[in-house]
């Protein structure tokens, strides 16, 4: 006799397939941006997140609420982000 019910087969089956998947999250808004020797305009960030968005990237990480005295690049980001949600907001 088998220890196992088809619908657990199928749920362990299930599990295993769902563990293989990965999750990839773009932080070139936030980490890389934040990096650049000159401000970016904000204008600019809200393009390139746009595009990324436009791509099919799901999960972008799109700025850092940070002290400008600490990050000086990511002062603007609350504009950026109140951008961003109204645009992709559904």
């Amino acid at each position: 006799k088998s220890f196992f019910s088809s619908s657990t087969v199928t749920t362990q089956q299930q599990q295993q397939q769902q563990q293989q998947h990965i999750k990839i999250v773009e932080v070139g808004p936030r980490d890389g941006l934040q990096n650049e020797s000159i401000f970016i305009p904000t204008p600019t960030k809200i393009n390139f997140i746009n595009k990324l968005i436009n791509a099919g990237c799901n999960n972008v990480e799109v700025t850092s609420f940070v002290s400008p005295k600490v990050i000086p690049a990511l002062e603007d980001h609350s504009e950026v982000m109140s951008e961003i949600v109204t645009t992709w907001k559904k």
